[in-house]
């Protein structure tokens, strides 16, 4: 680990974010949280995804979405774009019947005018400090009666569960230890009235939408193992790893039912 690399994405920064995900850029998306999560995300949309002329992946990452995506639809007019030049070489594998593929900053995209009928973004927005410039270039890229989709972050029920069981002392250490640069006390109202007051700036109807998922805990395990050890200081590992078979001990048959929210914009 580089002696400069962030310990999470810095908002706003191009280059630490890039850095940041160029080291997940082989494991992202992998084991069985994300794959309930992704399912239940395309189970929500696919009836859009299906029936749409061309569809762009923006911040595809390695490719799990466009992998699901052209399984539903086949590749024809589905393309991705990614800050990180890693998980766009990751990306032709995993979606290898998809060759349209753009490195791109969100903020000033290399893209045509009303070019796709759907753009899609996993866990993008959040990191983009200009949303209204964001939104605006992807309303611009977007065909009459387009549509903007958008995952935000919805872990917090599983983070939740994690507190409850060690109690919120020990949670902060671990919350320390594994998730870092951890924002507290943000609700997803607040969330959505700040994208449903840019989506309403640049001329987009929102709405939201829910894809709820359930997992038990062990998958919660893994998922921190996936996304968050390879981020993490090597000698916080047996720190964790200890944290996580207290967990265990109590946890280990407990059934989680955790919610992905999306918010849309619709071009009139």
């Amino acid at each position: 680990m580089a002696d400069d690399a962030p310990s999470s994405p810095v908002r706003g920064d191009r280059r630490r974010t890039a850095e940041y995900f160029t080291r997940l850029a082989g494991t992202y998306g992998d084991g069985r949280y994300y794959e309930a999560r992704r399912r239940a995300v395309v189970d929500a949309i696919a009836a859009e995804i299906r029936d749409a002329g061309a569809v762009l992946d923006l911040g595809c990452g390695n490719g799990n979405y466009l992998a699901e995506f052209a399984r539903i639809r086949g590749a024809h007019g589905l393309a991705g774009a990614d800050l990180t030049f890693d998980m766009l070489l990751e990306a032709r594998e995993r979606a290898p019947s998809v060759n349209a593929f753009v490195r791109a900053d969100v903020t000033a995209l290399p893209l045509d005018d009303e070019s796709f009928d759907i753009v899609f973004c996993s866990h993008v927005l959040p990191f983009i400090p200009e949303l209204d410039s964001a939104v605006g270039e992807i309303s611009r890229c977007l065909r009459a009666n387009g549509m903007l989709i958008a995952t935000l972050p919805g872990d917090s029920i599983a983070r939740r569960e994690i507190e409850r069981l060690l109690g919120a002392e020990r949670y902060e250490q671990f919350a320390q230890l594994v998730f870092r640069r951890v924002r507290r006390g943000v609700e997803t109202q607040s969330e959505n009235d700040r994208y449903r007051a840019t989506f309403a700036r640049v001329g987009l109807r929102f709405e939201q939408r829910d894809a709820p998922f359930t997992i038990m805990w062990q998958h919660v395990d893994e998922w921190i193992r996936i996304r968050w050890f390879p981020v993490m200081e090597p000698s916080d590992h047996p720190i964790v790893d200890k944290i996580l078979a207290e967990i265990a001990a109590s946890a280990r048959d407990r059934r989680l039912t955790l919610v992905e929210p999306l918010v849309i914009g619709r071009k009139s």
